[in-house]
């Protein structure tokens, strides 16, 4: 026994009006469903921007002589199954940052 959990979190208006403001539409003619699918469109679309930043950056970084593709970079596509073309591989985070991201300096 126990307490049920839920699966996720109620929305509340101040998330709509959230969700609404990033989409940049006014909230009303559109049902909760309806801005739910469009912010995740605007998700994926964003990743995709992003994720040709990164691959552009880290292929100019010299770090790496194997090219790395944006979809490497792509939340949206990592997690679709999908075959990965010969000569890639996933490249975490953490070494990206690594090259790109400044250590703290002592003063």
């Amino acid at each position: 026994g126990g307490k049920a959990r839920r699966p996720f979190r109620v929305l509340t208006w101040r998330d709509v009006y959230e969700i609404a403001g990033v989409l940049g539409v006014d909230p009303d003619p559109f049902t909760l469903r309806e801005l739910w699918w469009m912010i995740g469109g605007k998700d994926k679309k964003d990743w995709g921007s992003l994720s040709v930043i990164c691959a552009t950056m880290y292929n100019a970084s010299g770090f790496s002589k194997k090219v790395v593709s944006p979809d490497e970079f792509n939340p949206y596509l990592k997690s679709a199954k999908r075959s990965r073309p010969a000569g890639t591989r996933s490249i975490p985070l953490k070494m990206f940052s690594k090259h790109f991201c400044k250590e703290p300096s002592d003063g």
